[in-house]
């Protein structure tokens, strides 16, 4: 296995339990709440950590966090599951928060307060760490043309991940397909797909933007399992394990973080996707977002 880094967000979750999720302009009464760690790319990074410890690979975070005691604890999180954090920016923004509502039947609802995301610096990542990445991750919670300002710098051979989420109606349909034609793995559901195909340059249907961008194009179903169109637009179908469904928070970010993590060691793409939806399934069994499905393993 070689190095593998992700480019994203670190929040801190504040999660409540409701009955059901509030509509505009109501209030839900919840008992209490829980704080757990978040944001897409530290929950990636906390995944690919943790797949990777049996092959020994190592896993840094290149994110931004405040000059607070969210940020102290998201590091000390960090370095406590086994992600190097050399490359981890301070900023004078807050720790970016995410408050998620998690409704009687494990649907969520998220409103996140970037923070210190959006001052995330593609510059500031250390030259070493960039030029030894063989996998970087990206999503779509920190500025979008400092993800492709990153993407930009590591070596021709690394594998990049794109996980388009969540999809970003305004996003620069330039900066989008510059960062989709160095993507070598992306990563949506169907509502992001669409969004994406629509955006950089109209692509009609998963199959059509994956023959456009030469991408492997992986579309997440939920329940339903997982798609696979190869660059040729062939598609591959993956059922998802049958589980009771306790909290579906953070399910895709381990499922991308697990991808990564098993592409990089050398599984075929097939073997990956497999593996990636077993641990996405036994992660909506639990509650949070960082859960350690690997632990056991």
């Amino acid at each position: 296995m070689g190095s593998i880094i992700i480019f994203g967000s670190v929040n801190v979750d504040l999660v409540s339990r409701v009955t059901r999720i509030a509509r505009p302009g109501e209030t839900v009464l919840s008992a209490s709440y829980d704080i757990y760690f978040g944001g897409k790319g530290a929950n990636q990074a906390v995944a690919a950590a943790r797949a990777a410890r049996a092959a020994g690979g190592s896993v840094a975070m290149a994110g931004a966090i405040g000059q607070d005691a969210f940020g102290n604890d998201c590091a000390a999180n960090f370095t406590s599951a086994g992600v190097d954090v050399s490359a981890l920016q301070r900023t004078t923004e807050r720790t970016g928060v995410a408050f998620i509502s998690v409704d009687d039947t494990a649907e969520n609802a998220i409103t996140v307060a970037s923070g210190a995301n959006l001052r995330i610096s593609a510059e500031a990542v250390p030259e070493a760490l960039v030029l030894s990445a063989s996998t970087a991750i990206f999503q779509m919670e920190v500025p979008l043309v400092e993800t492709l300002a990153f993407a930009q710098r590591l070596p021709d051979d690394a594998t990049v991940v794109f996980n388009f989420a969540p999809a970003d109606e305004g996003a620069d349909p330039a900066v989008l397909t510059a960062m989709l034609d160095r993507t070598d793995i992306f990563v949506v559901n169907e509502h992001e797909a669409e969004v994406a195909g629509r955006l950089a340059g109209g692509a009609d249907g998963l199959a059509e933007l994956a023959r456009r961008f030469g991408v492997q194009l992986v579309v997440t179903l939920g329940a339903a399992g997982v798609d696979l169109y190869s660059p040729d637009g062939a598609r591959q179908h993956f059922e998802a394990p049958k589980v009771a469904v306790v909290d579906t928070t953070g399910a895709g970010d381990l499922f991308t973080g697990t991808l990564a993590t098993r592409v990089d060691e050398g599984m075929s793409l097939s073997e990956a996707v497999a593996a990636a939806a077993h641990a996405a399934s036994i992660a909506c069994t639990r509650p949070g977002a960082q859960v350690d499905v690997f632990a056991e393993a």
